[in-house]
């Protein structure tokens, strides 16, 4: 059906940038969102309802029971009013490429008035007028299509939204400036993102590197239609990407590894543990939210830890599993000091007067045995690891001493088997006690009840754990995109996990020069439950990765894509960072004041449908929230699947062709023999 432009009203009154628009057209009642627009000239003045107002103009004793016999005396619609705000006015109409401006005069009183509506041709020619005027310079992607009002079910969109009218955006510009997805429960803040990238990986031909921090366990899903399946499809069908990405999805689990490939390799599924070394002190300290003070007692601790095992007679390949190539510690002597508390430091003169070995070094910095006891607590909590009691013989003999070794069965972290055999671990506390006189000058040592063992141990890997936080980093950074699924481990774990890789990241771009950074594909973090690292108490911590990314990631390529409930619950200034908001859907007053102050209807909140809401960024030409719709990744699945079978069924054919030429030639060579 093709609808006829048919005026609704007459401008009727004016406030500043209000307008009151009366109503004349008898079907017509106005909707929160709709969008109007008047003819003048060479141009178009469009307006977006706030509102509405409507009486019956008389007294009620002029009311009569029988409306069809005593009709009242005065109609209905002439009092009926939509209030509108000024929302954009086109110029230029003929030219291909549109002035669109925000508009500083209202149309004159008692103009006509029309409403934007799909299958009318005006309406879509307005709508693609808009879109052509508003999008970015640049490589665009449709990220959504403009509406004119509110859908709030699935069938009725079609009376709202111009799909033939998409908002286009370079995302490879703006994901470095930040985005904010705000919206409450179930507004489809998530598929939206997921339609984002959907709609990035079908049209782009920029190379943006994506780490998705998926904590629900929603975008790895790899069965058919499937957000990931859906992801690697469109990945493999883009012939315009520079480089083309590869999606691997890691999920960090406490059991066993996999490895699953799909949609011609496109997507690498990955399943498995995270090798403890790939952490660091600073990563732990963040997520405990450590004061200064305890995150320097920490550091000097394991400091002085690392200088043993440097100077120890242990076995070089030993020694890598407990320093980096740059003689740094690594997590390994995190997961160490929990057993020097129970193996070393309690018989070195805790309680008496003379203090000796490794804990009079330590005590000698500042750091006493309560310390010591509360940060072994606090690393078996946050990395799910437990001290386990070993019981050996001495010397081959029937005297038996117990050795505590780490157990890290129920972690996503992955000791080395060092660690958890008494053997090796009694060698390397044996070479640690030897270093101590030599590196600090202490001559006095403990009575530990385990010099005495004497057998070799019996290890043959001296790492575990599969995945390597630097291999991961260096996937992102090379432009692929990964799904870190943690929602199959701890809260506390998974913060680790991804901190620690964020953090690498943002320190690998920051020895980079501009031209170097300018070469590299731009990095978009997108992570779900945004103020769990962006509330005011956590931003004020100086290792919180994540805020300094908010306020210095755009100078090296990295952007945050922050996806809340609640705005207002990010820290204000880091709030104030992010250069792109796609507001959705929510009932929280705080939000909705917060967006009203940069020109969003609040009144058109409450009401929206799933996935509609306001996309303001000022990469975009007018500087105005621009009301659309996202399309969810599944929405996108059917096109989608249709393009894949085709593309799969011209290879074949292709492949076909190929192999016959080769036939006929080889033919050909035989006859000419």
């Amino acid at each position: 059906m093709i609808y006829v432009s048919e005026p609704v009203g007459l401008i009727y009154s004016w406030n500043t940038d209000h307008v009151k628009i009366i109503l004349t057209r008898e079907n017509y009642r106005p909707g929160i969102g709709d969008i109007l627009y008047t003819k003048l000239d060479n141009k178009y003045v469009l307006l977006q309802i706030v509102g509405f107002e409507g009486e019956i103009p008389i007294s009620s004793s002029s009311l009569v029971k029988d409306l069809e016999e005593a009709p009242p005396i005065y109609s209905l619609e002439t009092s009926m009013i939509a209030n509108a705000y000024l929302f954009f006015e086109i110029r230029n109409i003929n030219d291909e490429k549109p002035i669109v401006i925000k508009p500083y005069q209202p149309p004159p009183l008692n103009t006509p008035v029309y409403i934007l509506r799909p299958k009318d041709p005006e309406s879509e020619k307005i709508m693609r007028l808009l879109s052509k005027g508003i999008s970015s310079s640049g490589e665009n992607v449709p990220v959504g299509w403009l509406r004119s009002g509110i859908a709030p079910a699935k069938e009725l969109r079609e009376e709202k939204y111009f799909i033939n009218a998409p908002l286009n955006l370079d995302l490879s510009l703006s994901i470095p400036k930040h985005y904010l997805v705000a919206g409450q429960t179930g507004a489809g803040k998530t598929t939206s993102v997921m339609g984002i990238m959907i709609q990035w990986a079908r049209n782009s031909g920029k190379n943006i590197a994506w780490l998705i921090i998926d904590r629900h366990g929603e975008y790895g899903k790899a069965e058919n239609n499937g957000f990931a399946d859906l992801l690697a499809k469109a990945l493999y069908m883009n012939k315009k990407l520079e480089a083309k990405a590869k999606i691997y999805e890691f999920t960090i689990n406490e059991g066993e590894n996999e490895t699953i490939s799909l949609s011609n390799d496109t997507a690498v599924l990955l399943s498995g543990t995270m090798n403890i070394s790939s952490i660091s002190i600073y990563d732990l300290a963040n997520v405990l939210d450590l004061p200064p003070d305890k995150i320097s007692d920490l550091e000097e601790a394991v400091d002085i830890i690392g200088s043993l095992i440097k100077a120890s007679e242990i076995d070089d390949a030993w020694k890598r599993v407990f320093l980096n190539e740059r003689d740094e510690p690594t997590g390994q002597v995190l997961a160490l000091l929990p057993l020097l508390v129970d193996n070393v430091f309690r018989y070195e003169g805790i309680g008496e007067q003379q203090k000796k070995g490794i804990y009079r070094v330590l005590l000698n910095a500042g750091i006493d045995i309560r310390k010591l006891r509360t940060y072994r607590r606090l690393i078996l909590a946050t990395l799910g690891l437990i001290c386990k009691k070993a019981i050996v013989r001495v010397g081959g003999i029937s005297r038996q001493v117990i050795v505590t070794v780490i157990d890290d069965y129920s972690s996503a972290f992955k000791v080395s088997p060092l660690l958890k055999d008494p053997y090796s671990l009694v060698i390397i506390m044996k070479a640690m006690v030897n270093a101590v006189s030599e590196v600090y000058n202490v001559r006095e040592r403990g009575r530990y009840p385990w010099l005495g063992i004497k057998i070799e141990p019996n290890v043959g890997v001296i790492e575990s754990g599969k995945f390597s936080i630097d291999k991961i980093v260096e996937n992102i950074n090379k432009g692929e995109t990964i799904i870190l699924d943690v929602s199959k481990i701890p809260l506390g774990q998974g913060d680790v996990i991804v901190q620690s890789i964020i953090r690498r990241l943002f320190e690998s771009r920051m020895g980079l020069g501009v031209e170097k950074i300018r070469e590299l594909p731009p990095i978009a973090i997108v992570s779900e439950e945004a103020p769990l690292y962006l509330s005011p108490d956590k931003v004020r911590s100086p290792y919180n990765v994540f805020a300094r990314i908010a306020r210095e990631g755009r100078k090296f390529g990295l952007g945050l894509i922050a996806i809340t409930q609640l705005a207002t619950q990010i820290e204000r200034q880091i709030l104030a960072n992010f250069n792109t908001i796609i507001a959705l859907r929510t009932k929280f007053v705080s939000d909705i004041n917060y967006f009203s102050n940069i020109g969003i209807p609040g009144e058109t909140f409450t009401s929206l449908g799933d996935r509609e809401g306001y996309l303001y960024t000022p990469d975009l030409r007018v500087k105005e929230p621009i009301p659309i719709y996202i399309p969810g990744y599944f929405e996108l699945a059917e096109e989608l699947n249709k393009e894949y079978i085709e593309k799969i069924e011209n290879n074949k054919e292709l492949e076909k062709k190929a192999l016959t030429q080769i036939f006929k030639n080889t033919e050909e060579e035989d006859e000419d023999i």
